[in-house]
């Protein structure tokens, strides 16, 4: 058995979504993508969500940094949009969600992405490819928690990050603007 197998646990609703998100040629690009565009820059938090933040009308506070260390910015950048958005999704379900993903990045998310501004170039683009990524990882963990490859919760986190995948660089070019970047 492969470790990824193990991991999963063969046959598992996580392990059949694992091999569709594999089969999926746009995913699969697009996760390709993000694997040869991340850089290692700075320490990141490795788990945002807002599971693990406490807001205040000042400032948001992080915790459980036990994932933290060394990665990209656009990982936690990408994490924040991919759990607002599956919180609209599980909770409302994916036709609550604007129809074109270029709209998904609204007026909270065109504020955190400014907080950030243009760290680095190619921001933009690596925080929306982190954020296909992090919907699919929280499709996966759906997956597990349930065991039902066809919950809606997971069926609607997969559709929408496949939807987002094959619009991709669209949505970049609405993030490019909002963390200061020119093309």
């Amino acid at each position: 058995m492969t470790p990824e197998r193990w991991l999963l646990g063969e046959g598992t609703a996580a392990a059949r979504l694992a091999t569709a998100i594999v089969d999926d040629p746009v995913l699969a690009a697009v996760l390709r993508r993000a694997r040869a565009a991340m850089r290692r820059t700075c320490l990141v938090h490795g788990d945002v969500k807002w599971d693990n933040a406490v807001l205040d009308p000042a400032a948001v506070t992080l915790f459980d940094w036990e994932l933290s260390g060394a990665g990209d910015p656009a990982w936690d950048l990408g994490s924040a949009l991919a759990d607002t958005l599956s919180l609209t999704v599980r909770l409302r379900g994916r036709a609550a969600l604007p129809s074109r993903p270029t709209a998904w990045v609204g007026p909270c998310e065109t504020a955190l992405l400014q907080g950030y501004g243009d760290i680095d170039h190619g921001l933009a683009e690596r925080t929306c490819l982190a954020w296909v990524g992090r919907l699919l990882h929280l499709a996966l963990e759906c997956a597990s928690a349930v065991d039902d490859p066809h919950h809606p919760a997971v069926t609607g986190l997969h559709d929408t990050a496949r939807t987002l995948a094959g619009v991709v660089d669209d949505v970049i070019a609405v993030v490019r603007p909002a963390v200061g970047a020119t093309p």
